[in-house]
Parts: C-alpha cells; structure tokens; sequence
C-alpha cells in the first residue's frame, strides 16, 4: 500500500496535478469530514469489499461515488433510489475513467445523485434504519414456552 501511494503521488507531482488531486492516508475523522465536504466524487477501488462503509460515508456526505463493482458496494450500495442513481459502479481503470468523465462533464447529474444518495443512505443506513429494521426482527420472533423441559431432580455436583 505505501508504494502505491508513493508512485500515486510521484503520478500527480510529474503530471502537475498537486493543485487539483490530493493523497491523504490514515487522517482523524474530523480531518476526514472536511475533505468530503469539499469533495463532489469519491473514488473507491477495492474489489471484493464485504460491505463498504467508505462508500456510505461519501454517500452521507454527498460526494458521489464511483465504486468497485464487486461486494458489498455493488449488491447493497451503490443502487437506485426513487428511479435515480446513487453513485456509479466500475471495475477497468478505462471504466473508472469513463464515469470520472461522465460526473465532470454532467453537474445535473451529479447534483441528483448528490441528493439521491445522502436520502439513500438516511433511509437505509443511519441509527434510526437500523433500529427499526432489528426492532421488526424482534416483532417476529415466536415466544419460547419452556414447560416441557424435564429439571434433574438431584442436584449434580
């Protein structure tokens, strides 16, 4: 990982894109907050991710993701909301570049998924979602009757 972050960064200095494109690694979160503030695309990479809460914290911020479409990103994340899409899904670096193009050239476009995403993600990821989703699981347990079990009659030491 550290080498690819150098040679990232050795990319941005030789092609003089330090004005525009910046590598921040292992940040606090209020660090972290202030650049999805500024951010319109978050970029994310990893195949195969079980879940992809990076993804959900661009979504929460309104940066509009373009994500690995692979794992969790692309089975529970990266979807459509109300018919408009959330982020975009990619796997090829000419695929990757396609949607870049695609969100720099399209502000209409972004400033919906911008929205669809943040209300997405309200609706299916915040506390109060998770709370009422376990709250309906536990509305449809069964109640457990335990007068059939026989207790031993002597006590065992």
């Amino acid at each position: 990982d550290i080498m690819i972050v150098q040679n990232l960064r050795n990319f941005i200095e030789t092609n003089n894109l330090s004005d525009n494109v910046s590598i921040v690694t292992n940040i606090p979160n209020s660090e972290l907050k202030k650049y999805l503030s500024r951010a319109m695309i978050g970029l994310h990479t990893m195949s195969q991710e079980h879940f992809g809460i990076g993804v959900v914290e661009f979504m929460a911020a309104g940066v509009v993701p373009i994500a690995n479409n692979s794992g969790g990103p692309k089975l529970d994340i990266v979807k459509s909301y109300n018919r408009q899409a959330t982020g975009l899904l990619a796997t090829t670096p000419k695929e990757y570049s396609e949607a870049l193009t695609k969100l720099l050239s399209e502000k209409e476009t972004v400033l919906k998924m911008q929205k669809a995403g943040r209300d997405y993600v309200i609706e299916r990821f915040s506390d109060e979602a998770f709370d009422n989703t376990i709250l309906h699981c536990f509305s449809l347990l069964k109640p457990v009757s335990y007068t059939h079990l026989t207790l031993p009659t002597k006590r065992i030491v």
